[in-house]
């Protein structure tokens, strides 16, 4: 029994376990000395080593796949400090993590968020904005090369040669471009009409009071009709119904176009015409092609004067309405030497003439 005892005693074994792992087994003899033969490879010191573990705060590094912020691996420069970790026989290695603070150095990974900056390129997408271009009717051509030759889509406008409409439309290509929209027909020609919407016109030839009832035999006298203009227009020509036969010799007859203003009047255009005077009857006397302007909200007196006895004709009526506008009244003068500065109204009467005039 005494040896017994003694064997328990020169040997006594102790196994124990942490968190850290398994330990080195300690032999020790009755004096309490080691016997380091049989000492595990592991030092319990090495726990320190856990420290390391903090390296694997540098798979933080791996958030480096960020930019320059890799610069903040230069804190695994402190990872060096791990080698200190072989001094972590003395835990104050330990001090080697505070080379982790270098991995706070991977909080320059924060200057990754800069990399979101990058998402400005996102910015780039405004280019897309160029694509806006082609809300500019491709006026740079942006959309492909091309170039557009106007911007209002829908607004239109006369050609230049002024026999169609055109209209502002987008093309295949994606500029704009004016296109015909509608062709004016022979004789027809394109004007704004009432200066804003395009129109194909044609001459229109307005006879005015045809439908007589009375007639006079003048000379040296000035007859006409008073016209309100209400669009603008070119009169082309105008005639008055005269029979010349009265008189012996060439008659001639002076046209004449008066803008009138209350009582006032300007005179705006003058023609002179001989007329035969034999084996005539009754017929219309033309100016022959001119090309005056009216415009729209002032009157005008178309008329016309002569040197011979001449017979004209009249019809108590008003208000007839013409290509550019309509009738007021008769208007005259007699016993002239010249072309008249004043004109006598005659009220409720027209002469029968012909008016041939376009709207501009």
């Amino acid at each position: 029994m005494k040896h017994l005892i003694y064997v328990f005693l020169l040997v006594f074994t102790v196994i124990s376990c942490d968190s850290s792992g398994i330990h080195r087994i300690k032999v020790t003899d009755d004096a309490g000395e080691t016997n380091d033969e049989l000492i595990d490879d592991t030092d319990a010191g090495n726990s320190g080593d856990t420290g390391n573990t903090g390296n694997s705060g540098n798979s933080g590094d791996t958030g480096d796949t960020g930019d320059t912020g890799n610069t903040g691996n230069s804190g695994n420069s402190g990872d060096t400090g791990d080698t200190g970790d072989t001094g972590n026989t003395g835990n104050s290695g330990d001090t080697g993590n505070t080379g982790n603070t270098g991995n706070t150095g991977n909080s320059g990974n924060s200057g990754d968020t800069g990399d979101t900056g990058d998402t400005g390129n996102s910015g780039n997408t405004g280019n897309s904005g160029n694509t806006g271009n082609t809300g500019n009717t491709g006026d740079t051509g942006n959309t492909g090369g091309c170039i557009s030759d106007c911007k209002n889509l829908g607004e239109k406008k006369c050609s230049n040669d002024f026999s169609a409409v055109e209209e502002c439309m987008v093309s295949i290509d994606g500029c704009s471009y004016w296109t015909m929209n509608e062709g004016c027909n022979p004789d027809y020609t394109c004007i704004l009409y009432a200066g804003v919407d395009p129109v194909c016109v044609t001459t229109v030839r307005d006879p005015v009071s045809e439908s007589t009832t009375g007639n006079s035999e003048k000379k040296d006298v000035y007859k006409g009709n008073e016209f309100t203009c209400t669009h603008n227009a070119t009169i082309k020509s105008f005639e008055l119904y005269l029979d010349l036969a009265w008189s012996m010799g060439d008659t001639t007859i002076t046209f004449v176009i008066f803008e009138k203003l209350g009582a006032d009047i300007t005179n705006i255009f003058q023609k002179q015409i001989s007329a035969d005077n034999d084996n005539v009857s009754a017929k219309y006397y033309s100016t022959g092609d001119i090309s005056v302007n009216i415009d729209s909200g002032k009157n005008y007196v178309l008329g016309a004067m002569w040197n011979q006895n001449a017979r004209y004709y009249y019809v108590r009526s008003t208000g007839q309405v013409v290509n550019f506008g309509s009738v007021i009244q008769a208007l005259g003068k007699e016993n002239l030497s010249g072309v008249p500065t004043s004109l006598d109204p005659s009220p409720a009467y027209s002469f029968r003439m012909a008016v041939t005039s376009i709207l501009r």
